[in-house]
């Protein structure tokens, strides 16, 4: 069946619809993802530049915000989109310190003055500058680089998978199997599912970003209910594909989901259809993805679309991913919110739409303090959660001052520190959101298993 079967006629702006896979319509970041393929090769004609040009060569305790460095480290170790930064935030400098470069190129910028290290401050900063690599510091700082390393390696090859899709189904199958296999191993390093914040510097986030984390709290959900390693691939498989018919509609439509009018938001409903037909052409994914695909919205109350469906005629993978798509709009959308707003939404406005079971579950995988929680710490100063951990009460946490200032990761279990309590965005002062990034959508990983 043809997309345009599916699609009335519309127009809006007085720009007539495109009704095929329009890949220019990804987000500017994506287009410049796209070459992604090449960097390796471009890595290495950079070295050769840098050489050259004799960049200076600075460590990692100069560096401060501000600076524009670019680190000597191929596109696979690397966290970030590329290699030349500007240090926009302290996170951005914890997670460079634990990268395991003992330096970075200096392209613009004056860095912090060579420090004068007497033997107290030497004592005290150790464990910063020359991290030990079984330090819980060093292990948290390597753990996070690598799980948002493999969030950006999702959310590539999961655009390169919808590329493929039009020309090459095999192909796409082929490497989206791959990816959603390799997203179950990263799951299993811990004996229970842990999740890391993951933040890719947009200021929008993308559908395969979106879909990428979907997949993550899908299939820790699915862990959770110790379903088997075959309905986990088709869990993966389906959330990074459940919302490609996206694709299919204006970018107009897609940057405004909560501000449609009816007719509007009648054409973008239809994005579960296209999604859905996308995927299930002959030969092509397991139908338990097609369902995925085209019933991801629908609610076991029957209130759902675009078929009605209810209860147990909605298949148990879809509903999961049904609830994962929702609570990930919660904190990444247009309504971005806390997890604490996201959870207390789906008990609120959508009771009866979800099994309890499933509510209950997404809660256990999340634990007491979800990453991106924006908390009160008993001396005094404040944070935001990066990662869950065995202790649910001692989560890795980046902290800062009131104020803003001293923002760096904190350790809350061996400096005798407590949560005190869920604290709101609209509480902290203009510097201390800029500290820990708290306004910044919020996406998911699983925390990397590091020795």
């Amino acid at each position: 069946m043809l997309l345009a079967r599916l699609l009335p006629s519309y127009t809006h702006n007085a720009c007539a619809i495109s009704i095929r896979l329009n890949y220019s319509e990804l987000d500017s970041c994506e287009v410049e993802r796209s070459q992604t393929h090449v960097i390796q090769s471009e890595v290495t004609k950079e070295c050769l530049r840098l050489a050259k040009e004799h960049l200076p060569q600075i460590p990692l305790n100069r560096l401060q915000v501000g600076l524009t460095v670019k680190l000597p480290l191929s596109w696979q170790d690397n966290p970030f989109w590329i290699n030349r930064i500007t240090l926009s935030s302290a996170l951005q400098i914890e997670m460079i310190r634990g990268l395991g470069c003992q330096f970075v190129y200096l392209i613009a910028g004056e860095p912090l003055a060579e420090p004068d290290f007497t033997e107290d401050s030497n004592r005290d900063n150790h464990h910063l500058l020359v991290p030990h690599s079984h330090s819980q510091q060093f292990q948290t700082r390597k753990a996070i680089r690598l799980s948002q390393q493999r969030f950006l390696h999702a959310v590539n090859d999961t655009r390169m998978t919808y590329s493929l899709l039009g020309h090459d189904p095999q192909g796409a199958i082929k490497l989206a199997e791959q990816l959603a296999l390799e997203m179950i191993d990263h799951l299993q390093e811990h004996p229970t599912a842990k999740l890391a914040l993951v933040d890719l510097g947009d200021s929008q986030i993308s559908v395969t970003q979106h879909s990428s984390s979907v997949a993550v709290l899908a299939l820790s959900i699915g862990r959770a209910l110790n379903l088997p390693i075959d309905d986990l691939k088709c869990l993966a498989l389906g959330s990074l594909f459940h919302d490609i018919g996206l694709l299919t509609l204006p970018d107009s439509l897609r940057a405004s989901l909560f501000s449609l009018s009816d007719d509007e938001r009648k054409l973008m409903k239809l994005h579960t259809r296209f999604s859905h037909e996308l995927v299930d052409s002959p030969a092509r994914f397991d139908e338990r993805v097609c369902d995925i695909a085209r019933h991801h919205h629908e609610c076991i109350d029957g209130s759902g679309y675009p078929d009605g469906l209810q209860g147990n005629d909605i298949p148990l993978l879809t509903q999961i991913v049904a609830l994962a798509d929702e609570y990930d709009h919660q904190i990444g959308g247009d309504n971005m919110g806390s997890p604490q707003d996201a959870l207390g939404h789906l008990s609120n406005h959508s009771a009866g739409k979800h099994a309890n079971e499933l509510m209950q579950t997404l809660e256990s995988v999340l634990g007491q303090y979800p990453p991106g929680t924006l908390v009160r710490l008993s001396d005094g100063s404040i944070g935001k959660v990066l990662m869950t951990s065995a202790n649910v009460e001692t989560p890795a946490v980046w902290g800062c001052e009131i104020d803003g200032t001293d923002a760096g990761l904190k350790f809350l279990a061996s400096a005798n520190l407590r949560i005190e309590e869920v604290i709101k965005l609209e509480s902290l002062t203009e510097n201390a959101i800029k500290a820990l990034k708290a306004d910044a959508a919020i996406s998911y990983y699983f925390t990397a298993a590091v020795k």
